[in-house]
Order: C-alpha cells, then structure tokens, then sequence
C-alpha cells in the first residue's frame, strides 16, 4: 500500500501535532525509544480485539488466516485498487474478482450483487482518502448471504461512519497506521465478529529491518531547504516514470507495472509493529490530527476554487472525514507531478501502477481513477500557511 510522503517544514514545527513537546524522528537520532510494546490506547481500538502487524499487506493477510480463507474460496474486490492489497489475498490461494468502483469511489453495490456466487466468501471494501462507503446495505446484503464483510481502512484511520469509528462495522478491518505517521513501519487487524479464538502471535521486526526502515525517514527530517526537497521529490517522480509498462492479452494500452515491493513478501508475515513506531505512536492525540488534517483540507480546497484544469475527486468535507490527502482529478498528471515536486510538494500519481492480475479493460472508471488521481498533503505536520503555498 502506498506509504505517506512527507512535504517537509523545518523539523521545529514538523511534529505539532503531536501530544508531547518532543517526538518523532527526533527522539529516535537521541534514543528516546520504548521497549514498551503496548499498542496506543486511541478510542478507535478501545474495548477492540486489534493484532498490530508490521504493514497493512501483512493484516490482511492474517485477516484471511484468521478466517480460513483460501484455495478455492473467492472474496470479491474493487477494482480501483493499488494492488498490494489484493496481493496477500492471491499469495493465499483466494480466487479474487473485481467489481465495479463508481468515479466518485463509490462501490457498485448492483455489480457486487451480480458476482456473488457460491464460493464467494467475503467482499472486501475499501473505504477511498478518509471517505466511508455507505456499507448499511452492503452490511445486511452480507448477513442474509452469510458472506464475511471486510473493510480496508488504510486510506481513512480516524475517519467515523453514523457516529462510530470507521471500521468497527463489518466482521473485520485492516489499517496502514504509517501513512498517516512518519513511521517506519505500522499496521493492524482489528477483529470485530468472529466465534473463533484469534492464535495469531507475531513479534517485533529484527532490529536490523527497523534501522533499515528508518533510514528514509531520518534522511528526509534532515533535509531543510525546499531545493532539497524538490530534488527528492523529483527523484522519486522519475522511479515512477521508469517501472517498465505491460500489456494483458486483448488489451491495447500499456499500464504502468506495479514494482517489486508492493507485491506480498512472505518474509514480514510473523513481524509485529516495532518498538520504534510504537513509541512515536503512543505520543499522538487523535483529536489534534484529526483537527489539523480538516482544517489543512479545508484551507487548500478554498484556495482551489480558482485553478484551472484541477477538479477535487470530492466536493466538501464531511463531519465525519478525516482526509489523507486532498485528492485531484488533473489531465497530465505527470507533469504536475513533476513541477509540483520541484517545489517541494509531496506529491504523488496515486495508484499509478496496475496489478496484472485484472483485466482492466473490463473496469474504466478505476483505470481513469488510476490515471488521473493526484493527492496534495494535507497532514497534521503542516499548517495552513503551507497550503497557501501549496495552491
């Protein structure tokens, strides 16, 4: 799943958001690191059967695990996906078929009804940049098919659906905490029907995993000046630029190759989240991030109204959202990619690179998404003079 870029202030004011004067990365350089490992206690997982898991890949595939899920059992999936999370499902022998995703990312609710079939035992949900599905229907549709609901809520950590946390709904959901924190590492599964005892035990990454995933982390902190930051975002532009494309039998485009390293590594499925992200994580207050991400996107969306040529994917913000981004609808969104990158905006063609496993000349509206979705940031280290500057 796509991990969170930082656009990155001086690291006096890249940490405000968080409950105590000093965190982050920062604490990490001087040692301020737990061997605590207990997971923060944020009114999302209060009272919750949550397994913390080394990334989101990993949970969902323990969330099949846990289930039984596997050889010839099918779980249907939307088709607007980023791929890493439809991966752990394949890696488990899990026969996966797309439905439809609306342009506005809303589920197809009549095409999921049209491809249940016998073997069909879950339908996976995604809940796009902080915005809920409207999974009522879907819910009960589940119930009376005795078929497991399960949500991702990768995009949308904080995010509420009819005054509950986002994810408590349906019989099970998944969570990638480290794209909403500068963190190295950080998932979950969260448990919330099941008559069966969860066995799952999984431990902390080795040391020399954490320390490698950390390295980006602190080279970005230590970067001060916006040309700095440019040339990391433009380098990171041209990785993009370079995946090598594909052709699928009796399609005539090219798409963008999904790379290595979102492809499900078997290696990471016993690893827990580490002491590192933990003790970050243990530092933040949920209201506060929440705050600041609405007022960040607030900001930015009035300083849209008036540039061409970009079209918000939604119009307003709910009292229910908190947003990972400030998605955009842009034609060339390569190029805007790159100049914003240039200017030290943490930008990113989201979704850019396509799962072979699809068909996706069957699915329009997810191949345009995936081709035309830019995110702005919008997270609790900026302020609303940063969007100013963003716009």
């Amino acid at each position: 799943m796509e991990s969170a870029t930082i656009y990155l202030p001086p690291p006096d004011i890249r940490w405000r958001a968080c409950s105590h004067e000093s965190t982050g990365i920062w604490d990490l350089l001087l040692g301020r690191v737990s061997n605590d490992d207990t997971f923060p206690a944020w009114p999302l997982f209060e009272n919750r059967h949550v397994i913390p898991s080394y990334q989101g890949s990993t949970a969902i595939f323990h969330m099949c695990e846990h289930f039984g899920l596997g050889d010839s059992d099918e779980v249907l999936v939307p088709a607007y996906n980023c791929g890493s999370e439809i991966d752990p499902l394949i890696y488990r022998g899990v026969q996966t078929t797309p439905y439809n995703v609306g342009l506005d990312t809303r589920i197809d609710f009549e095409d999921i009804q049209r491809k249940v079939t016998r073997k069909t035992k879950a339908i996976y949900v995604t809940h796009y940049f902080g915005w809920p599905q409207e999974i009522e229907p879907l819910l009960a549709f589940c119930k009376q098919n005795n078929i497991l609901l399960l949500e991702d809520c990768a995009l949308s950590l904080f995010s509420e659906y009819k005054n509950r946390p986002l994810g408590t709904t349906g019989d099970a959901s998944i969570f990638s905490i480290r794209k909403y924190f500068p963190i190295p590492d950080g998932g979950a599964l969260m448990i919330n029907n099941s008559n069966k005892a969860t066995s799952i035990e999984l431990d902390p990454p080795p040391a020399n995993v954490t320390r490698k995933d950390i390295r980006p982390l602190i080279g970005r902190s230590l970067s001060r000046t916006i040309a700095q930051m440019g040339l990391h975002g433009y380098k990171q532009w041209l990785k993009f630029r370079i995946r090598k494309p594909f052709i699928l039998p009796g399609e005539e485009r090219e798409f963008p190759a999904m790379p290595q390293s979102k492809y499900y590594d078997p290696r990471k499925t016993d690893w827990s989240i580490s002491r590192m992200s933990l003790s970050i994580l243990r530092r933040v207050d949920p209201a506060s991030v929440v705050q600041t991400r609405r007022t960040n996107y607030q900001r930015l969306e009035e300083n849209l109204d008036d540039i061409q040529n970009v079209t918000p994917l939604y119009k307003g913000l709910p009292r229910d959202v908190c947003p990972l981004f400030f998605p955009v609808i842009v034609e060339n969104r390569q190029k805007w990619v790159a100049a914003l990158s240039m200017y030290g905006v943490g930008v990113y063609p989201f979704w850019g690179t396509y799962h072979p496993g699809i068909r996706w000349k069957e699915y329009p509206e997810a191949s345009y998404l995936k081709d035309h979705v830019m995110t702005l940031p919008v997270h609790q280290q900026l302020t609303e003079s940063h969007m100013d500057t963003i716009a």
